[in-house]
This record gives structure tokens, C-alpha cells and sequence, in this order.
């Protein structure tokens, strides 16, 4: 069941804009609702309960409007105020992307301190592999992971040394990536928590990218690989988790030893299969067994000429690596 995040401050424009953003984050299961005056937030409280309160300043709660709310936390008007008797203080003037981060950090904190419960869903993760990594194989790892959101909880990381802006709406101006890939070496006790803070959104979809350089993906290890993976079964709620790998390395045969399901799509193009062929001897060289079931290789068409870079999600649809993702997305729920 939903909880409530609640937003009360005497300014409703912006109690309203700063709700309408937190309404893009579909990850989170909050209902939203905004009040500009007491009476109508104590006509709220006498049924229901709220899980988070936003307090503008200089607003105040009595205690019997309190001991309906389990965390309130303050809109400070004035930045650096620190936190004092169990309620944070979060700038009000900054994006809300930014406010929505700070509460996130904070609530998900103080859960995590109460009760440290572990996630029970059984999370899938299928892991894309593409020894040569193309623009069609790009789309298709996008298209899966916006198929399989529209059912199940879908995290997609793509893990690109060369990330190009394929989707029009994602962002790849930061580092969130590399940031998360510092913290994952750090061992931080605080792993997930973390990342989700740093994740981008379009529509349902959850994706984490973004790199200062390349050379932070090559850093990863098998220890890296094996305690992400424990993290993401463990203290997440994804349904799915899609990694999209364009790289070769030991932290890539952890991945794909520890998978549900391998894909590796490959060009309907003669030198592409040469490549697959070569990379496939050196994976056996490796250790690595083929003859699992859950690997499944995929021969993409050839290469649609004329299309600009950058490509919006309805022009995706229209692509052939999406007509290809949707079969196996199919084959998945068989």
C-alpha cells in the first residue's frame, strides 16, 4: 500500500510545482498531496496518517497533529541549517530533484536503522552482452528495459565505456555512474540507498549512467560485481535488472556467471559474426560455458541507415531492435 508524502507550505504554487516533480519519480511508492492551510490538513489527519510531512517555514504542527505524522521534515528557508531532535532540514530554494534526494536519503536512513529489512522479491537480472556495440544493440538493451517496465519494476545500467545520447530525454551530463562506482568500491553500508539517489527516470523506467571516464567501468571487479549484485537482490525492490555491456573483463564473466539470463545480439553482418566467433573463443579460453541454457543469442537486422542520433521514445518503437526486444521480453514470461 502507497504511503503518503505530504507538502504543506503557505506558498501552494510552489507546494504544487514541487509536487507535479516529485510526480515523475516512479520508482517511489508515495502518494502526494499538498495543503496551503491548517484546516485542511487537520481535516486530513483525523482519518489518515501521513509517512512524510514537508513543513514550510514558519509553519508549525501541534502535538496532536504530530502523532499523525511519522517523520516531518522542514522546508528551511535559508540554506545550512543543520538538523536538530530527529527533524532534518532540507534548503527549500533548490531543485526539487534535489529536495526529493534529500528526503529519500533521510527516510530511507532512518528505515534502515529501524529495521534493516531485507527485499523478498525474487529480482531477475539479465545481463546484455554485445562484443561489437552498435547503435542497434544499444536500443535494443533501451527497448527492453521500457517493455519490461510497463509490468515489473525495471532498473536498467548500462554499462558503456563510450556512452552516446541515444534517448533524447536521458541525461548523460553528470556522473552518476562513476559516482555510484566509488561509493561500490568504498563498501558503503549505505550501498543502495545511495544509488538510488542517483538514478535517472523516463516514464517508469529507472536507469543509472553517466561517467567522468571509461576507465571507472574497467575498474570494476569481481568483488565489485558480486557484492552489487548481492545488494540489488538483497535491499532493492527491482523486478528486473538490465545490464548493457559493450566491454570484455573479469568483472564481466562475474556478471555473466551470476545472471538469470545472457542475451548477445549480433549483426546480421558477416564481419559482426567473425567478431562473435573470436570473442566467443576467448570467453571459453576464459572458463566461461556456453552450453548454459539461459544464454540466448540474437541476430539484429542490418543497420537502418538515414536516422539522426538522438531518438525520442516513440521513434524507438518504430525501430526494428524494439519489434526484436518485444519477442524476447515474450519469451521471458513463458
Amino acid at each position: 500500500m502507497a504511503k503518503t508524502l505530504a507538502i504543506y507550505d503557505s506558498d501552494i504554487n510552489y507546494a504544487t510545482l514541487l509536487m507535479e516533480c516529485f510526480n515523475r519519480r516512479k520508482d517511489l511508492e508515495f502518494n502526494y498531496l499538498v495543503f496551503s492551510k491548517e484546516e485542511y490538513l487537520e481535516e486530513h489527519l483525523k482519518e489518515n496518517q501521513i509517512e512524510i510531512l514537508l513543513l514550510g517555514e514558519p509553519l508549525t504542527l501541534d502535538e496532536k497533529k504530530k502523532d499523525r505524522v511519522k517523520q516531518v521534515m522542514r522546508l528551511a528557508e535559508k540554506d545550512g541549517i543543520e538538523n536538530s531532535e530527529g527533524t532534518p532540514y532540507i534548503f527549500k530554494y533548490q531543485s526539487g530533484k534535489d529536495i526529493l534526494k534529500s528526503v529519500v536519503t533521510y527516510y530511507e536512513g532512518q528505515d534502515q536503522v529501524v529495521s534493516n529489512n531485507a527485499f523478498t522479491i525474487d529480482t531477475g537480472i539479465i545481463t546484455i552482452v554485445s562484443p561489437i556495440c552498435g547503435r542497434s544493440q544499444v536500443e535494443f538493451g533501451w527497448s527492453l528495459g521500457h517493455i519490461l517496465c510497463e509490468t515489473q519494476r525495471t532498473l536498467l545500467i548500462p554499462l558503456e565505456l563510450f556512452p552516446a545520447q541515444l534517448m533524447s530525454s536521458n541525461q548523460l551530463q553528470d556522473q552518476s555512474l562513476s559516482e555510484f562506482i566509488y561509493f561500490l568500491k568504498q563498501s558503503n553500508p549505505n550501498l543502495m540507498m545511495k544509488m538510488k539517489s542517483l538514478l535517472h527516470f523516463i516514464g517508469n523506467l529507472s536507469y543509472l549512467s553517466g561517467v567522468t571516464h571509461g576507465l571507472d567501468i574497467l575498474s570494476l571487479t569481481r568483488e565489485d560485481i558480486a557484492l552489487w549484485l548481492d545488494e540489488l537482490r538483497l535491499h532493492t525492490d527491482y523486478q528486473q535488472v538490465i545490464f548493457l555491456i559493450n566491454y570484455f573483463g573479469d568483472s564481466v564473466l562475474e556478471l555473466m556467471n551470476k545472471s538469470d539470463r545472457i542475451c548477445i545480439p549480433i549483426m546480421d553482418d558477416p564481419f559482426d559474426a567473425e567478431v562473435w566467433k573470436e570473442w566467443k573463443r576467448q570467453m571459453m579460453i576464459s572458463g566461461y560455458d556456453f552450453q548454459k541454457e539461459h544464454i540466448q543469442m540474437l541476430q539484429l537486422p542490418k543497420r537502418e541507415e538515414g536516422r539522426k542520433i538522438s531518438a525520442s521514445l516513440q521513434e524507438l518503437k518504430l525501430s526494428s531492435s524494439w519489434r526484436l526486444a518485444m519477442e524476447y521480453a515474450n519469451s521471458i514470461f513463458r
